[in-house]
Order: structure tokens, then C-alpha cells, then sequence
């Protein structure tokens, strides 16, 4: 979890993942994991920023945890099941696609819906 002041910033890649604050008071370095789950500060709006980035493969951007009438997260997954990053309570994901493959999805149905403001890069 990050920081509940906020100023969280993650990066989640299907290798590794990193969360840290605006303040660098902490830094989370974790590898090795199929599931990694980063959670944003609740509270502090404005301010937590998560950056996904995907494998070579297809991938799908999905939204989740359904709290208080809209997703208050979101995860990207491949098609292979070899990884999951899953983010919670942050103000700002972006979502990076960096293959050239028509494989990418963002699979949100309606971006009304989300606690987020999420923001694409790459070949979605």
C-alpha cells in the first residue's frame, strides 16, 4: 500500500513493480510475483498516479473494485495468464501498450463509471 497522504506513484510491469511517494519516504520494489495489487491513497485525491505497462503479447485493460457506485480500480492481464497488476485508488492510470499488435484491449465499457481518470498510450 502506498502512502495515505497520497502522492503515491506505481509502475506496474509483468516482471517487476515499483510504488513509491511524491516525498520518497518509501520505495516498494517487488519481483517474482504473478499478482501484484498496488492501493493508492484514498483520501488524498488529485495526486496518486499509477503507470501500467504491458507484455509483448495481447493484453487487456479492465476496470474493478466496484465501491461507492464506480471502479475505484482497474487491471491489466495477458491472455496467457502470466501476470496480473492490479491497481486500487488512484487518481490517474495510465495504460501503456507497447507492442504494435492488434491483440490490446482496453476492455472498459464506460469510462462514466470510473473513480479515475484513465488515460492510454500506445497502440490500444
Amino acid at each position: 500500500n502506498g502512502s495515505s497522504t497520497g502522492g503515491n506513484n506505481y509502475r506496474g510491469y509483468p516482471a517487476y513493480s515499483t510504488l513509491y511517494d511524491s516525498t520518497q519516504s518509501f520505495y516498494h520494489y517487488v519481483r517474482g510475483f504473478h499478482s501484484v495489487t498496488a492501493a493508492g491513497s484514498k483520501n488524498a485525491p488529485s495526486r496518486d498516479r499509477a503507470y501500467l505497462y504491458d507484455s509483448p503479447g495481447a493484453d487487456t485493460f479492465d476496470e474493478a473494485f466496484w465501491e461507492e457506485d464506480k471502479y475505484q480500480g482497474g487491471s491489466l492481464t495477458d491472455t496467457g495468464d502470466s501476470y496480473e497488476l492490479s491497481i486500487k485508488y488512484f487518481d490517474y492510470v495510465y495504460a501503456r501498450s507497447t507492442d504494435s499488435g492488434p491483440g490490446d484491449t482496453i476492455a472498459v465499457e464506460n469510462e462514466r463509471l470510473l473513480a479515475y481518470r484513465l488515460l492510454r498510450m500506445g497502440t490500444w
